[in-house]
């Protein structure tokens, strides 16, 4: 009797595994397709994105940048797994906030202190539909001031550089004042204030697996905007 109790016990035993086993949730693996809007896809945010990567060796990230309604639009045809994006007065359904983006405007070194010049210059904006320059726009609409735009460039360097040249007024995430590279550049207060956006995650309500790669995203890049914040604060 003893014998056939230890073998039932063995059975039960290996029953009770295989049942832990098809409970455990499986690695996630295969391509997760992530939107990333155009303001926030810099350099500093290689960091988390690696982490990211690092934690799911199995995971392909697919990375795509685009504006706000681009992505948000593309998440809700299917055609991304996962967006982080900007809202402002607009209102986004179904999306966890994750942090909060600042933009200022800035000219060349000198301009602050003199108002009667830089109100004389246009502006150096990304393209539409830019979520900055749609709510600088609407900012300056308030105040019954028109949005005269000197230059239209898509690249942030270039952008920059004819800020520095004294070309034009630009906006820029007020976390980034500072950094080494922009030298010669400094805040206009009075040029429009400062645009504040919520940074969002949408995410597909079918990931599966794939979900604990969405809160991992969340997760990493929500950190990174809390050290943001206190940085600049």
């Amino acid at each position: 009797m003893g014998v056939q109790a230890l073998d039932r016990c063995r059975e039960i035993l290996d029953g009770f595994a295989q049942l832990k086993s098809l409970a455990a949730t499986p690695e996630p693996e295969g391509v997760f397709r992530l939107g990333l809007v155009n303001g926030l896809a810099d350099a500093s945010l290689a960091e988390r994105v690696a982490a990211v990567i690092a934690r799911f060796p199995r995971l392909s990230l697919r990375l795509k940048s685009g504006w706000s309604n681009e992505l948000a639009e593309q998440h809700r045809m299917g055609m991304l797994d996962a967006a982080i994006i900007l809202a402002g007065e607009d209102v986004v359904h179904h999306a966890e906030p994750i942090g909060q983006e600042s933009l200022v405007a800035v000219g060349a070194r000198g301009l602050a202190a003199a108002p009667d010049r830089w109100k004389r210059l246009g502006w150096i904006l990304s393209p539409e539909p830019c979520d900055g320059r749609r709510s600088l726009a609407r900012r300056l609409a308030l105040d019954d001031r028109p949005l005269v735009v000197t230059a239209e460039i898509e690249h942030q360097g270039l952008q920059t550089e004819l800020v520095r040249q004294g070309v034009g007024l630009g906006l820029m995430p007020e976390r980034s004042l500072g950094a080494p590279k922009l030298t010669g550049i400094e805040p206009i207060i009075g040029a429009c204030g400062t645009l504040r956006f919520n940074v969002l995650l949408l995410r597909s309500p079918h990931l599966g697996q794939m979900g604990r790669v969405a809160d991992a995203i969340a997760e990493e890049m929500g950190e990174s905007w809390l050290e943001k914040t206190k940085t600049s604060g």
